[in-house]
């Protein structure tokens, strides 16, 4: 793939197809984030069941499935999952605009964590 399909595409041609590659790769991650935010909401959920009961707490056992599913360490999981449920939770804007693949993952990474400490309603909103 990296030797011949491109050879015969003008530069237009290919600026235009790293552009919607850049687009495809955006909304698969904001999927994928939706998923993760599902995964980690029902860990921190309070609710109580057997779960509840294990030596590793739901949290740390999700993460671990986020970390085996991605490839990825369980600490960097748990960050994704922090992204995540600031997306689905605090900036539904932000995840809306992530999902049509307007904004790169990193964007929104800096965007959550520069953000989590905010907790006034109306500062948010404009957020």
């Amino acid at each position: 793939m990296f030797a011949s399909e491109f050879r015969s595409a003008d530069e237009s041609a290919l600026v235009a197809e790293i552009q919607a590659c850049t687009r495809t790769e955006t909304v698969t991650a904001a999927r994928r984030m939706a998923a993760i935010g599902e995964l980690a909401a029902r860990a921190d959920a309070p609710e109580l069941d057997e779960r509840q009961q294990w030596v590793v707490d739901l949290w740390a056992s999700a993460a671990a499935e986020v970390a085996a599913a991605m490839g990825i360490s369980q600490r960097k999981a748990s960050g994704q999952m922090r992204t995540a449920l600031a997306l689905r939770e605090r900036l539904p804007k932000l995840a809306a605009r992530f999902s049509a693949g307007e904004i790169s993952a990193k964007l929104v990474s800096a965007i959550t964590w520069r953000t989590h400490l905010v907790v006034d309603a109306e500062l948010m909103a404009r957020i």
